[in-house]
């Protein structure tokens, strides 16, 4: 826990050797859920250090585990980092698929608190696309869903859409944004999951 926590606060380099760690202990005594988490956060770690092989390949390995072990909440997760390697690799449309299975998936196991997270990586992928609009819509909603849920934006949230939302004013004319933020923070919860479960290309309304 000192080493998620380390992680959220962007402590990447004091959180690794936690993680390290708690990866080992786990492995040990075989949890295989923990383990699971702990690889999650160390991948995590490891890329925001400069070490994206080694987090992609902890990601994809665990990935495949979650899915051999029947994990469906480390599935989510691991299909969440994944998509984020494929993003930073030029291939958003292959994100976006696996963004929709993660949300169906957090979706089936009643895990709400994990939508405003999920609407803002569908408009990272989304902003890679031809769908700018689409995109500021969800991060409008990811931000108006935290405040609902009373709850804090995490830093890392914050940090994906310091650098996202500049990016799509600066695409879209001042008018479109404004419309389409507004619009995004009066949808609903249901509207919003609809829109980041869509196919690339359909009417985003």
């Amino acid at each position: 826990m000192r080493g998620v926590s380390a992680n959220e606060a962007g402590d990447f380099s004091g959180s690794a050797p936690l993680l390290e760690e708690s990866l080992e202990l786990f492995d040990r005594i075989g949890d295989r859920h923990y383990a699971l988490l702990s690889t999650f956060h160390l991948a995590w770690a490891y890329d925001e250090l400069g070490d994206t092989a080694r987090a992609k390949q902890m990601d994809t390995d665990g990935l495949r585990r979650a899915r051999e072990e029947g994990n469906r909440r480390m599935e989510a997760n691991f299909l969440d980092a994944v998509a984020g390697h494929l993003i930073e690799d030029g291939q958003p449309d292959e994100a976006w698929a696996m963004l929709r299975e993660s949300l169906q998936i957090y979706l089936d196991i009643g895990e709400i608190t994990k939508l405003p997270d999920c609407f803002g990586r569908v408009a990272r992928a989304m902003a890679e696309l031809p769908e700018p609009e689409a995109a500021v819509r969800l991060i409008a909603r990811s931000l108006a869903t935290y405040k609902e849920f009373g709850e804090a934006v995490p830093l890392y949230v914050a940090r994906r859409f310091e650098k996202l939302v500049p990016s799509l004013r600066a695409r879209l004319a001042e008018p479109a944004f404004d419309a389409a933020w507004q619009a995004g923070a009066a949808m609903t919860v249901d509207e919003a999951v609809a829109l980041a479960l869509q196919q690339p290309g359909e009417p985003t309304g």
